[in-house]
């Protein structure tokens, strides 16, 4: 019966890791989020991801705030995982408070688990800043429609 036992518990772990198991609570001081298409650096699609300690009902933020940019339209995150440290080519992220230049990540680490048709991003997020302080936690991320005109 052992054995039994363990293949069940271990199916259970491989059926949790589908992207679909809870999303975690919020970061404590980012519990807000947003989430936007925009623009890479190369003039291709990006998403933006807004982590805000305020309520906002348009884009752009001027409260305190974590912006994850990753390079990559929002059709293509569901069920993606990015990470990076210093420069990267998947995207940049930095802390950000009003309209004072952000401070830049050190690491990223991002996981898109749903992408409901531009109303809900879903996923969990750990930023790491140069001081060693982190931003971690899950979001809901309400899709705020804007325009872009990449490339």
């Amino acid at each position: 019966m052992r054995p039994a036992l363990l293949a069940l518990a271990l199916t259970l772990v491989a059926c949790d890791d589908d992207n679909t198991g809870p999303v975690p609570a919020a970061p404590e001081d980012y519990p807000f989020a947003y989430a936007t298409n925009s623009c890479g650096p190369t003039d291709g699609p990006a998403t933006r991801l807004y982590l805000s300690a305020e309520v906002s009902d348009s884009l752009p933020l001027v409260a305190p705030r974590v912006e994850v940019l990753v390079y990559r339209s929002a059709a293509d995150l569901q069920g993606e995982e990015f990470s990076w440290s210093g420069y990267s080519e998947e995207g940049w992220a930095g802390r950000c408070a009003g309209d004072a230049p952000c401070e830049e990540a050190s690491s990223v680490a991002v996981e898109f688990r749903r992408n409901a048709a531009d109303t809900v991003l879903t996923g969990e997020v750990r930023v790491r800043f140069p001081d060693g302080s982190t931003v971690s936690g899950g979001f809901d991320a309400t899709w705020r429609r804007t325009t872009y005109l990449c490339g």
